[in-house]
């Protein structure tokens, strides 16, 4: 039987990827860095080198030249990475939100909600 550590119910899984994660936590945050030449379009070695840090750390830090950054890059950038759906901000006055937390914990029992 294949555990997964996304379920719910499945506490010995999800305390053994958590683990794993840990061990592989960074030394120092430059561990976490990847630089970007041009955030609209991210050369295979760079979304090669982000998704090597995702896959260990489960986060990576993007380094890029700030002031070329427009929305369209932005989208663009998340569609290199395979995120092809956007989210509409729930009213014209908030900014919409690029990166939001999937999965929340209470703080007594450490329970994924």
């Amino acid at each position: 039987m294949v555990h997964d550590p996304f379920d719910l119910d499945d506490d010995v899984a999800y305390e053994a990827w958590r683990a794993s994660k840990r061990l592989a936590y960074p030394a120092a945050v430059d561990d976490l860095r990847v630089s970007v030449a041009r955030l609209g379009a991210p050369a295979p070695h760079e979304t090669a080198a982000l998704a090597a840090r995702i896959r260990t750390y489960n986060m990576a830090l993007v380094c890029t030249d700030p002031a070329p950054i427009e929305p369209a890059a932005i989208l663009d950038f998340g569609r290199a990475l395979g995120l092809h759906r956007t989210k509409s901000p729930p009213s014209p006055t908030r900014r919409p939100c690029v990166f939001r937390p999937t999965c929340k914990r209470d703080a007594p029992s450490g329970r994924r909600a």
